[in-house]
């Protein structure tokens, strides 16, 4: 994944909310799955250690999910600056 760490960025409310909501929908998802059976979480933990390597854990990508969307919820309005 490409970052952009060094370049801030502004987002309508409109393309915010479809983050917000991407992100929501990507938690439920694999919230459910892990809740559903063994067998799915195991195949979820797989596939967090295929995307982001063995130091990653589902519970992590979650509450890594949840983070984001506070960030959203969050963000300092267009053209302030840190204080």
């Amino acid at each position: 994944m490409t970052t952009r760490e060094d370049k801030a960025i502004a987002l309508t409310g409109q393309e915010a909310a479809f983050i917000k909501e991407t992100l929501s929908r990507c938690y439920g998802t694999l919230k459910l799955a892990c809740s559903s059976s063994p067998v799915a979480r195991a195949a979820a933990q797989d596939a967090a250690w295929a995307a982001a390597g063995e130091r990653c854990t589902v519970d992590s990508v979650l509450y890594d999910a949840c983070l984001a969307i506070d960030y959203i919820d969050f963000a300092r309005p267009a053209g302030r600056r840190k204080q």
